[in-house]
């Protein structure tokens, strides 16, 4: 199985709290990213090279 792990730093966050845009940003660009990777996996037709 695997995770996905957000860890926040700076001035954006007070007291272990982030703004909710923020949050809600943050996970948007995360489904767009694994979205992109099972279409990647699924319907790819393109030779992965390992150096």
């Amino acid at each position: 199985m695997s995770s996905i792990e957000i860890h926040f730093s700076g001035e954006m966050v007070t007291n272990h709290r982030i703004p909710l845009r923020a949050l809600a940003l943050t996970l948007d660009h995360i489904q767009k990213a694994v979205n992109r990777s099972y279409l990647d996996i699924t319907r790819s037709t393109t030779i992965i090279f390992f150096l």
